[in-house]
């Protein structure tokens, strides 16, 4: 993503007055789609579902001094304002942050990954804001912490970098063989074992190449959690990226045990907020729409600038072609964590 130009205005020392009156408005009735642009429908999806979380929303919108002058959220505040504040149902214009961005027009990326970099870009761009809240309100909001622990099979030593606890905002889950978001989940925390020409030296057998057992471990969970579902894969036979088209269904409602598993010490509840789905058979080409829930428990379909309201949830009638590639969901307040919901309170054919 390139730098870019600002497209007017001064919004280095105080919000202009659409972003004031974006920063408290409230959900249109109908919500506002976003202009396609060319192949641009991967960053229309993924933007629908980076909108829909209100706390960051607000933390964007209370940006001061150069950090809301820098180019990638000058201009993302100026579209979240009209997203916020649509008029006539006429869908944004994205060119101007797509251009800050350097976003090319006519290729088509992973709408998963564009997200990640994105906050990236924004954590790199909040951090001169002069509020502790807004510099750290991509953390705040969509990081947590994985470990990846390895102990020797012989003598049981760890490895150092066991307790080294690294930052995430999207956890990648395995999709292959696996129909539930639970099993994805679990089969992504399973140990593995290095041997033959994978074994290790270990410190504690002198030195000596030996199996370990190298595990995934969830050490910290954010309010928002994004799961990158594993789709698009290197096919070494193909010597290309291939598309898997295995089903994955998830939960209205998620404990926050299924994804650490043991690890998870304040057990809480995820409620399904949005997903970001990939319509065709081809990992290089296709259409990316997004399933979003509004301020009053509906949800919504973003298909670039139509937008069409889901009465049945997100599985409901237009998504039977639909594969997830990313899942966010919000932690509740409070409250112990649920069981798995049926029926309508599961999403389906993802």
């Amino acid at each position: 993503m390139g730098r870019g130009g600002r497209d007017g205005g001064d919004s280095s020392t105080a919000a202009p007055p659409l972003l004031h009156q974006a920063a408290t408005a409230p959900d249109p009735t109908t919500p506002a789609g976003l202009t396609n642009l060319g192949a641009t429908c991967y960053v229309a999806g993924a933007l629908q579902c980076l909108f829909s979380d209100a706390p960051f929303r607000a933390a964007l919108f209370a940006a001061r001094g150069a950090a809301a002058a820098s180019p990638p959220v000058h201009h993302l505040r100026r579209l979240f304002a009209v997203l916020a504040a649509p008029l006539g149902g006429r869908p944004a214009d994205p060119a101007p942050l797509l251009d800050a961005l350097g976003v090319a027009r006519g290729e088509q990326q992973d709408g998963g990954e564009f997200l990640k970099l994105l906050l990236a870009l924004l954590e790199s761009a909040l951090a001169s804001d002069p509020s502790p809240s807004v510099r750290t309100a991509v953390a705040a909001r969509f990081a947590g912490g994985v470990r990846h622990e390895m102990a020797c099979c012989v003598c049981g030593r760890r490895s150092p970098s066991s307790d080294r606890v690294e930052p995430f905002t999207d956890l990648p889950v395995p999709v292959a063989g696996h129909p539930r978001i639970e099993g994805s989940l679990t089969s992504m925390r399973l140990p593995e074992t290095l041997d033959g020409d994978n074994a290790v030296a270990c410190e504690g057998c002198g030195g000596a190449r030996a199996p370990a057992a190298r595990a995934t471990v969830v050490a910290a969970l954010p309010p928002v959690l994004v799961l990158s579902l594993q789709r698009f894969v290197y096919d070494a036979a193909k010597g290309d990226r291939v598309k898997l088209a295995d089903r994955v269904s998830f939960p209205m409602s998620l404990p926050s045990a299924a994804v650490a598993g043991d690890a998870d010490d304040h057990p809480s509840t995820y409620s399904l907020a949005a997903v970001l789905l990939h319509k065709g058979a081809a990992a290089t080409h296709g259409h990316y729409v997004a399933h979003v829930v509004g301020k009053g428990g509906g949800w919504w379909r973003f298909d670039d600038d139509g937008v069409t309201p889901l009465p049945r949830g997100p599985a409901g009638p237009g998504a039977a072609a639909d594969h997830g590639v990313a899942v966010a969901a919000q932690k509740k307040s409070g409250g112990a964590a649920r069981g798995r919901g049926r029926g309508r309170g599961r999403g389906r054919g993802r």
